[in-house]
């Protein structure tokens, strides 16, 4: 039986980017004629190997995304020394890795606009190019600025090693041992990662930025907006999660709410209804049979094609119906996936869990996100009562609670969930069917800005900036940094994908 590794039972209730969806599902294809456009031009004048931006030389690379069939993205990088303690700056050094994607512009906007991953845990170098097609309008005036944050991808991640241990306090006592041989866990939170974007702002000469934070990503957006406002041009906040929230604290209530709209849509639905009758009591049902009876399932690894047996509980279900509300297109699954289930027909459903676990699993660094939650949102997480009868339930707060007893972290910064205040532009997305931070988190976040505005994309889930004409929305707002005149109306045409009925996709 595979153990879940701690990684993954905290990140079922942690604000996760979930960048590989927008990369899978929402890539837009480039126009044949754009394509052989852009290959022309690549024959005509191979690109430099070296390029300057401030005092930082920066080296040809390619960006990969593990386990996806996403193109390199071409660009350039470097590495840079930060302190790890700010406090004792002469201490130990946390290597950042950057990298710069050129503009096409002949004169580039002085301003750079850099790519806040989401987690956390998320590691931008190695996400870039699953949502490489959504900067490409972005791209044509300005270049874009990839760090992968302290913590994650290749700057020193905090990696835990495969648990050999099912109890808690456990495996994060043996992360803990693991890590602190090169890294104090400490110095791994928002504020610090807030520093480090200014500091390689200033080395690579960019007076301003326009940053662009996906889900987590939109935290450390704000809290550097707040710590440098003479450093932000504008913000693009998707997904966003207000700097007044207690992450953790709402997550199983918004799963609720988005569950009980998408399958009542279904119920509404004559074929949907016809095939599947009512998929929140399907799913109900299934929740307390295996809550009863869990049962070990053997099926082939989708990713290794090893033959495994996992062991399949009630947590087991609530994990895949979360990861799969993300987004409309995994979403329109679920009815079918549980039905089958409930019939005894399990393969589907493990099979799509650990293909979701195996993505995340390249994706998240587990001791980062230890270190930003425990220290900004833990001492203030307390158990709600009404979340007992969901399908996520309330043993999150209990865990993260017990988890960061053994985890160091260091004191709450003072006022860290102030709201972030003034008259820096901001476009905020969000989806209309979020299941982790809603539209009215968004809205919060607006209701304390004097240039904010609020797009909210029909029918679509979780990290929307790649869905329809959002990267052209995005593109025209970052070019005026004016959201009160832009243009957005085609967004509304956007829609929640129609179930599916059987695995040869929807009723035509």
């Amino acid at each position: 039986m595979r153990k879940t590794s701690l990684r993954l039972r905290l990140v079922a209730v942690v604000v996760v980017g979930a960048i590989f969806w927008i990369g899978r599902h929402h890539r837009t294809a480039l126009p044949a004629a754009t394509a052989t456009a852009t290959a022309t031009i690549a024959r005509a004048a191979a690109p430099a190997r070296v390029i300057r931006r401030g005092e930082v030389q920066l080296t040809e690379c390619e960006l990969k995304a593990p386990h996806s069939a996403a193109p390199p993205a071409h660009a350039y990088c470097a590495v840079l020394e930060v302190p790890e303690n700010r406090a004792r700056p002469s201490a130990r050094q946390v290597t950042l890795h950057l990298a710069v994607i050129p503009s096409q512009a002949a004169r580039p906007a002085a301003d750079a606009v850099t790519f806040l991953d989401g987690g956390p845990g998320g590691a931008a170098l190695a996400d870039y190019p699953l949502v490489a097609q959504s900067f490409a309008p972005l791209q044509k005036a300005r270049d874009i600025l990839l760090i992968d944050q302290r913590g994650t991808g290749q700057s020193n991640p905090l990696q835990c090693p495969p648990a050999q241990n099912t109890e808690l306090l456990a495996r994060v006592r043996a992360c803990a041992a693991h890590v602190a041989t090169r890294a104090d866990p400490r110095y791994y939170t928002t504020a610090d990662a807030s520093a480090d974007l200014e500091a390689v702002r200033v080395q690579l000469g960019y007076p301003q930025l326009t940053v662009i934070g996906v889900s987590y990503g939109t935290r450390v957006a704000q809290i550097y907006a707040r710590d440098y406002p003479r450093s932000v041009r504008a913000l693009v906040l998707d997904s966003p999660v207000p700097n007044t929230l207690v992450l953790g604290s709402e997550h199983a209530r918004n799963l609720e709410n988005t569950l009980q709209a998408r399958f009542q849509a279904c119920v509404a639905d004559s074929p949907c209804k016809a095939r599947f009758q009512n998929p929140y009591a399907t799913l109900s049902a299934l929740s307390a049979r295996l809550e009863a009876h869990p049962i070990d399932v053997t099926v082939a690894d989708p990713i290794t094609h090893a033959i495994r047996t996992e062991h399949l509980t009630r947590a087991s279900v609530a994990q895949l119906v979360r990861f799969y509300a993300y987004s409309p297109l995994s979403m329109a699954l679920l009815p079918l996936t549980l039905d089958e289930a409930q019939a005894g027909r399990y393969t589907p459903l493990l099979t799509q869990l650990l293909q979701v676990e195996g993505d995340l699993s390249t994706r998240l660094e587990g001791g980062m996100e230890l270190s930003v939650l425990c220290t900004e949102d833990a001492p203030l997480l307390r158990e709600d009562p009404a979340d007992a009868h969901t399908v996520l339930g309330s043993a999150f707060v209990r865990q993260a609670q017990q988890a960061c007893t053994a985890w160091p972290h260091a004191p709450m910064p003072a006022h860290f969930h102030d709201p972030l205040t003034g008259a820096v532009p901001t476009l905020l997305l969000s989806g209309e069917l979020d299941p982790v931070t809603p539209p009215r988190y968004a809205q919060a976040i607006a209701d304390h800005l004097s240039q904010a505005r609020v797009l909210t994309l029909p029918g679509q889930g979780h990290a929307v900036m790649g869905v329809g004409c959002a990267p052209e929305v995005v593109a025209r707002f970052v070019a005026k940094a004016d959201a009160a005149t832009l243009d957005a109306h085609c967004l509304a045409r956007e829609r929640a994908a129609p179930f599916f009925l059987d695995y040869a996709g929807p009723s035509p």
